[in-house]
């Protein structure tokens, strides 16, 4: 147990500082892109975990596995010797940062991004793990699981990640995530039919893991290019961290909701009441970017047509 907080704290602080550097280096007509990039090595490594460590696995067995996962992280880890960090902080000053996390987390903006990741959160992620454990009860072997998650799951969120970066870059943000939300009311709408045993077919299953991951692509750019844009100041890591941290939180708060419900109320019960969650969300995110969220509407967006709706100040949604 003492080893695995000691590996996920490394991780954590390694993340955080180097996403804290990537605020402040990203231009704003960078950070789509930026976070898109960021979110594709995060898939990457889903892809690789837990598609092709999942077969080796099957074949190899647990000590084989880990030895060959240390050396790859071991080598992923070569090129952070080559990072050459500008000292300035992001106005030009070489004063010591002092940091002001109430402030931070007291703004208007900051408790309605908060409130906005929750939402997020309970969208993309109550049911993504829960899935998951459908499919192994449903009799899907992990290595056909692990074949799916290779070919069907990580390279389609992958263009996901691109998509969003692109659709950031051209739409405002709530219109955006409400589209997000109305494709998770169809990918849980798929799972329910699994769940009822109506689609259960491998070509089925590939399709719905297929729009998930495609979703979960698209969304996560999108969030963490306004992260990105939210935290870039003289305390970038420590903003980027509250924000990043927060979004993880409601992630596992999710996660653990979709785990509860999905033993408690069952499988097609739980992706029934995904279903109208979804469409709910929309309104409440209509809300978020007319109140607290109306600057980061057309944050990310970068066309001449939505710069000139953003000089307007064009009603939002």
């Amino acid at each position: 147990m003492d080893s695995f907080w000691i590996i996920n704290t490394a991780f954590a602080l390694g993340d955080i500082a180097l996403d804290g550097v990537s605020a402040n280096s990203f231009t704003p007509s960078q950070r789509s892109w930026g976070a898109g990039i960021q979110i594709t090595g995060n898939f990457t490594g889903f892809m690789v975990g837990g598609g092709v460590f999942l077969i080796v696995f099957q074949h190899l067995g647990w000590s084989v596995s880990l030895k060959l996962l240390t050396l790859f992280l071991f080598l992923l880890s070569l090129p952070l010797l080559f990072i050459m960090e500008n000292e300035r902080v992001a106005d030009g000053s070489k004063e010591p940062v002092r940091l002001d996390v109430a402030g931070f987390v007291g703004q208007r903006q900051t408790i309605g991004f908060f409130l906005f990741l929750l939402l997020m959160a309970l969208v993309l992620k109550t049911g993504y793990q829960l899935r998951m454990t459908m499919l192994f009860d449903l009799g899907i072997s992990p290595v056909k699981i692990g074949t799916l998650m290779l070919w069907a799951g990580s390279p389609v969120a992958i263009i996901g990640t691109f998509l969003g970066s692109f659709l950031s870059r051209n739409i405002s943000s709530c219109r955006l995530f409400i589209a997000g939300c109305l494709w998770a009311a169809a990918v849980a709408v798929m799972s329910w039919l699994l769940a009822e045993g109506i689609c259960r077919g491998t070509t089925f299953i590939a399709l719905t893991m297929g729009m998930e991951q495609i979703l979960m692509g698209t969304m996560m750019a999108a969030i963490y290019g306004l992260i990105l844009g939210i935290s870039a100041g003289p305390q970038s890591a420590t903003n980027f961290g509250i924000l990043c941290g927060t979004q993880h939180l409601t992630t596992f708060l999710a996660v653990y909701l979709g785990g509860w419900a999905g033993q408690y109320l069952g499988y097609a019960t739980v992706f029934a009441m995904m279903t109208a969650l979804c469409l709910t969300v929309i309104f409440l995110l209509r809300l978020l970017f007319a109140g607290n969220l109306r600057s980061l509407d057309t944050m990310l967006v970068f066309s001449s047509s939505s710069k000139n709706r953003r000089n307007k100040n064009e009603r939002i949604c």
